[in-house]
């Protein structure tokens, strides 16, 4: 069956990322401790490496062969469930040198903030505690309410007149006129 490791990897990760999302935060130390809301860790962090490991798994041979040029000859790629473990392992090392070059390069650009610029690197708990909103003046995901208020206020701005009057023409019948 074409593509059923594409199937198999989007619903595996999807269900690890929507778990993760809901229950890491919660109950996980390193996860507690970080202000995530729009769950970046989790949807490519968890979601990548997973997908990057089941590829090793699941890479069909049959789904892309790299035609060979010249004398080079054509390369697919295979799984380890289509009997090439080595694969796993490149997905693996691939994984392993992203997340340590990101880490690197994080805490660099981190140590320029604090010691170049000479800025903090957190607000204060009783700021953090206020929210988004009295931080960044926004709200990552406001409630249903306010959506759906702000958009039907907005209509409504835009149909009244900025005065509150109503036009002489839009009370009058359309027979009047004549």
């Amino acid at each position: 069956m074409i593509g059923f490791g594409a199937i198999v990897i989007g619903l595996v990760c999807s269900a690890i990322v929507w778990v993760a999302w809901y229950y890491l935060p919660k109950y996980v130390w390193p996860f507690n401790k970080v202000d995530d809301a729009l769950g970046v860790v989790y949807t490519h962090g968890i979601a990548g490496l997973l997908g990057g490991l089941l590829v090793g798994l699941l890479a069909d041979p049959n789904m892309i062969v790299y035609l060979g040029l010249g004398k080079n000859p054509s390369v697919s790629g295979a799984g380890l469930f289509y009997g090439h473990p080595h694969q796993l392992l490149v997905q693996f090392l691939a994984a392993l040198t992203i997340i340590v070059w990101d880490a690197f390069v994080t805490f660099a650009i981190l140590m320029v903030i604090k010691y170049v610029f000479r800025m903090k690197l957190r607000l204060p708990d009783e700021v953090l505690e206020i929210g988004d909103v009295a931080v960044h003046g926004e709200e990552a995901y406001p409630p249903d309410e306010l959506v759906s208020m702000g958009a039907s206020s907005r209509a409504d701005e835009m149909s009244s007149p900025p005065d509150g009057k109503v036009p002489e023409k839009a009370s009058t019948s359309s027979g009047d006129d004549a």
